[in-house]
């Protein structure tokens, strides 16, 4: 059966910033992990689940993302390169910048290239698929002072700032949970309508508010309790996986 989701968005464009020296000379989607850059690794992960279009944003030492593209072809897989050559746009201004790739799509995948997963994407694109809102959100429990509010039904209420008090709350008059934000969403066209000019910087989670505060239909899917969800925007976490990959490799070998 052919997925709702053909077309994915992977944002590669960071500066690595939390990489330290590694993330001055190499792109942080093409750090490696198993032996494998974690592009490589999410652009087949994403074939799995009936993605056959991505686009992936750059910035930060854009010409090695284009290069390693040039040579390394995921069969199936139609590659797009959305250069934000001028300035960095973040999370929402770069979805805003490759809006041309997905106007006439149903619907399509937003991963961060650094998130890495096990036993995720399978419910959270199924959930998405049975409900249908306008914007899903793949949510988990989190320490960060930072996160999302919904409401008991999962809905999107708002944003907080444990650490400052800082908020930008929809909804103040419901019982809230507090979650974080995992990376990866599943949007449909109508987020651009929420969306600045082409080519302004901003935050997806500006756009995921105004939506809900315009009564569209934007709900968090908690992370599976058994999925695995990595933050691999550290050297520490990297070596993580890396970690985790070869004994994962080492069991399937002695099989």
């Amino acid at each position: 059966m052919q997925r709702l989701i053909q077309k994915a968005m992977v944002l590669a464009a960071g500066k690595g910033t939390r990489l330290g020296p590694l993330g001055e000379t190499t792109p942080k989607c093409l750090v490696e992990a198993g032996g494998v850059p974690l592009l490589d690794s999410l652009l087949r992960r994403l074939k799995k689940f009936g993605v056959s279009s991505v686009v992936i944003n750059t910035h930060h030492l854009a010409n090695q993302v284009r290069e390693h593209l040039n040579k390394h072809h995921i069969p199936e897989v139609r590659v797009s390169v959305s250069n934000e050559r001028e300035k960095l746009l973040d999370t929402g201004g770069g979805v805003g910048f490759a809006r041309k790739y997905f106007l006439e799509e149903d619907a399509f995948l937003v991963h961060n290239a650094d998130i890495y997963t096990e036993n995720v994407l399978q419910p959270f694109l199924e959930n998405f698929e049975r409900e249908r809102p306008d914007a899903a959100l793949l949510i988990f429990p989190t320490e960060d002072p930072r996160g999302l509010l919904f409401d008991t039904h999962n809905m999107l209420v708002g944003w907080v700032n444990r650490k400052s008090n800082e908020s930008k709350c929809i909804r103040d008059d419901v019982d809230s949970v507090f979650w974080g934000f995992g990376g990866i969403s599943i949007l449909t066209p109508k987020v651009f309508e929420y969306m600045p000019p082409e080519g302004e910087r901003f935050s997806i989670i500006d756009t995921f508010l105004e939506m809900a505060r315009d009564n569209c239909v934007v709900v968090g899917y908690p992370k599976a309790e058994k999925g695995m969800w990595l933050d691999l925007g550290t050297p520490q976490q990297i070596a993580v996986l890396d970690a985790h990959l070869k004994k994962k490799e080492i069991a399937q070998k002695s099989q």
